[in-house]
């Protein structure tokens, strides 16, 4: 019986022209953004209370996008900075016991985008992930697992999220977001210049 040793090549060959074709229909992998080249690179500036998780999630993710993270803001071009996490936990259903049978998990922050000279493209936007999760009053060790399992998946949800608000940042919009700040800027001291003095 003669063995067709073509075929991996064969393989090899399909594979590659369904992957080329898949992203000329604009198909990308599961998390992937258009980031503009514009950004690159970026420093992210994790400050306050904000988790290493979630920090390192959202660069990871900037990377599978093909955009640069540098290490400090000196070597970026653009700085992103999240400030903070809020967590909060409410009820939504109880037990013929007025125990808490379900719990709305939510977890928000800020995100900023500054040039390197503090000029703020986006300033303190809303970033919010949430999920409901049963909770059994007899098996709390269990519950707590899952709550962390989750809390790692709205770190995720909250990258994802953080990712895509930066893709209108083409070099256009940042050259006009600029040009309005500064003109704003000049307004505002001109007008301090032509106020009168205080009697």
């Amino acid at each position: 019986m003669r063995t067709n040793h073509n075929k991996p090549r064969h393989l090899i060959a399909v594979f590659i022209l369904l992957s080329v074709a898949l992203s000329a229909c604009g198909f990308r992998l599961r998390g992937a953004t258009a980031v503009p080249d514009a950004l690159n690179p970026v420093f992210v500036d994790c400050a306050g209370n904000t988790p290493i998780a979630l920090c390192e999630q959202v660069r990871e993710l900037l990377e599978l996008n093909e955009v640069t993270v540098v290490e400090t803001a000196r070597e970026s071009s653009y700085t992103l900075r999240l400030t903070g996490l809020e967590t909060s936990r409410r009820a939504t259903a109880i037990t013929d016991s007025a125990a808490a049978a379900e719990y709305d998990l939510r977890l928000q922050t800020r995100m900023s985008l500054f040039t390197p000279t503090e000029i703020p493209l986006l300033a303190q936007a809303t970033i919010s992930a949430n999920e409901i999760y049963r909770y059994d009053e007899d098996n709390v060790l269990a519950k707590r697992r899952e709550q962390r399992d989750l809390t790692e998946q709205l770190y995720s949800r909250l990258a994802q999220q953080i990712v895509f608000r930066l893709t209108p940042y083409t070099a256009e919009r940042i050259q006009a977001l600029i040009a309005e700040y500064e003109a704003a800027q000049a307004a505002s001291g001109e007008a301090e210049v032509q106020a009168p003095d205080a009697p």
